[in-house]
Formats: structure tokens, sequence, C-alpha cells
């Protein structure tokens, strides 16, 4: 929850952005990522909807989906799956 809590600390421009990259190009094209892509979601998140995530896994040829119990924010036990996730990718 620090980091959380550290993330809004100087303002909410990182909030924004998130925001704003679901509305406008990337500038480049998701269907050419060639490398390992995790998309983690919580399944009962209230705040990104479960679209978001399909979208990426249709898109992205490489992106390998991963549903965890809870909501937005993922609790230590799913942190350090996602910690195994990438060391297994490097």
């Amino acid at each position: 929850m620090a980091r959380i809590r550290a993330t809004f600390l100087d303002g909410m421009d990182g909030w924004v952005d998130d925001s704003l990259a679901f509305a406008r190009p990337w500038g480049f094209e998701p269907e050419k990522i060639t490398v390992p892509v995790g998309v983690w979601r919580g399944v009962d998140d209230s705040i990104v909807l479960a679209g978001h995530a399909d979208w990426l896994l249709v898109h992205i040829p490489t992106a390998q989906g991963h549903a965890y119990p809870g909501g937005h924010l993922p609790g230590p036990d799913v942190y350090r799956q996602i910690y195994d996730w990438l060391r297994a990718c490097a």
C-alpha cells in the first residue's frame, strides 16, 4: 500500500496518463509486440473492466492472461506470482 500511496504523492498525472492511454493511439501496433507480456487482473476489479484485459489478450500475440481472486490491487501472494513470472521470462 505504501507504493500505491506514493504513486499519488506528487499528484495524479500518472493516473491521467493511464486514462488517456485507453482512448488514444499508443504510437505502435500491439500486434507487433514480440516479447512476453503478462496481463494480470483481479476477477472482482471494479476499477478496470475485464474487457480491457481481454482486448490486450486478443491484440498482443505474446500476451498471457492471469486472473487472480480479488479486486484491483493484488495481494502479496499475487505479487510473488508476478515476480516469479517475470523471472521465468528473463
